[in-house]
């Protein structure tokens, strides 16, 4: 058990570090028409219903880009790593067709 939860620890590091030093990618709930967005001074490239980031984002809060995002193009099924509960809250914003 404890080999597991070490296991588990390393994937979500790895996981946040790659999504701090890599930029970010979002799946939306449905396809966007926007094919770059400025949310709240990030800047993403979509096609289709996925969204990744083209600018800096190290000093970027993922909730708040999260939440910036869903008021451009709508809800999102994913965000990077972000868990559930974090996800549900930056929905809580997202534009309505």
């Amino acid at each position: 058990m404890m080999k597991f939860g070490l296991i588990l620890a390393a994937a979500m590091a790895v996981s946040s570090s790659a999504m701090a030093d890599g930029g970010w990618s979002a799946k939306l709930m449905a396809p966007t028409k926007q094919a770059e967005v400025d949310a709240g001074g990030v800047i993403w490239t979509c096609k289709d219903a996925v969204c990744t980031t083209l600018s800096d984002v190290s000093d970027v809060d993922p909730p708040a880009a999260c939440e910036g995002l869903t008021r451009e193009v709508g809800a999102v099924a994913s965000f990077g790593a972000m868990p559930a509960d974090k996800l549900a809250k930056c929905n809580r914003v997202a534009k309505h067709a």
